[in-house]
């Protein structure tokens, strides 16, 4: 018996080291033929123009992305050379052209050692808005606590604010649109206290994007966010050509003895027209990011309009509404 077990290790011994002895590393990266150039942007009227441009990278490929430097970008609008976009930094190259509405621009990148790439996209007309109405609604409501007594209840200021958006859509064709809103806020730098007025230091507003309730037969794709904007598309397939009314609201909470900070709000609509590139982009983004992280669903790929290469080049133009929500609960 004892010569039995001293057998069973010297074979489990022998088999392990003949195992270990065949493992062999393979390399599978990505030859240089296959790896293409990657450029991303989103132009607007009268901004300059700013595209992203790297290198693909394989399945398997670790590290940071690979931007490119030396690559010729030339600009046509209309499908007239203006500019060659300067490199800056982090991959990005810019222009100093402004970006004209109802043009089309075209892209035209070349690399010594990838396949030089060709894009092109049309900044759609401006949206309209006819009006917004808007009406805001207060409630209290009390969370009771753990411990059952009152003195350590969470009481909550609820302000719901409805919007009523009335479009004009275009007849004649597909019309895409983006849609967000945002509470405009006051920003201060706590570092530097101002003593006269016993506040910190006013330095200006930022647009915090919040989300909204809306229809689901208008609203049926996820948030996304374009240059900053978080919002969500939709189409005018049940309303082309006509007058539309799109409703919307959101709802925020406060402490209640918080009464300081009951102050005048101020929001912001912003709704995008956007092209067709870029709307097919989006959904086909948020489908991948809906299943990436499943490994039985079937993987979509993200949608891209470079020619020879990866990415999206689109065009959007936005208008603006912004009106102020009183502590009162009235608007204007």
């Amino acid at each position: 018996m004892k010569n039995n077990k001293i057998l069973l290790i010297v074979l489990f011994i022998t088999v392990t080291t003949i195992m270990q002895s065949c493992v062999k590393e393979i390399d599978i990266s990505m030859p240089d033929s296959q790896k293409s150039m990657v450029l991303n942007g989103f132009i607007q009227p009268d901004s300059a123009i700013t595209v992203n441009i790297s290198r693909s990278m394989g399945a398997l490929e670790d590290g940071d992305v690979p931007f490119l430097e030396n690559v010729e970008v030339s600009l046509y609008e209309n499908n007239i050379l203006i500019e060659t976009l300067q490199y800056s930094q982090n991959g990005n190259y810019t222009s100093d052209k402004t970006i004209k509405e109802n043009a089309t621009y075209k892209i035209e990148a070349e690399s010594q050692n990838l396949k030089n790439i060709i894009t092109d996209c049309r900044i759609p007309d401006k949206p309209v808005i006819i009006s917004v109405d808007t009406t805001k609604e207060t409630k209290i409501e009390v969370y009771e606590n753990y411990y059952n007594d009152v003195s350590y209840n969470d009481t909550n200021y609820v302000t719901i604010v409805n919007f009523d958006i009335k479009i004009d859509d275009p007849s004649g064709k597909e019309n895409y649109y983006f849609l967000a809103i945002s509470q405009v806020e006051e920003v201060y730098d706590y570092d530097n206290w101002d003593y006269q007025t016993n506040k910190p230091e006013f330095l200006g507003y930022q647009d915090v994007y919040t989300y909204y309730n809306g229809s689901d037969f208008i609203f049926k794709e996820n948030y996304f966010t374009l240059n900053g904007i978080k919002g969500q598309i939709f189409t005018d397939d049940i309303f082309n050509g006509k007058e539309f009314n799109i409703t919307v609201n959101i709802t925020n909470y406060q402490d209640l003895k918080d009464e300081e900070n009951h102050f005048e709000e101020k929001y912001k609509i912003a709704l995008l027209s956007i092209n067709k590139e870029l709307y097919q982009y989006i959904r086909s983004y948020n489908k991948n990011a809906e299943t990436g992280d499943n490994p039985f669903a079937q993987p979509v790929q993200v949608f891209s309009n470079i020619e020879n290469g990866m990415g999206i080049f689109a065009g959007y133009n936005p208008v603006f509404y912004e009106f102020y929500s009183k502590p009162d609960g009235n608007m204007k």
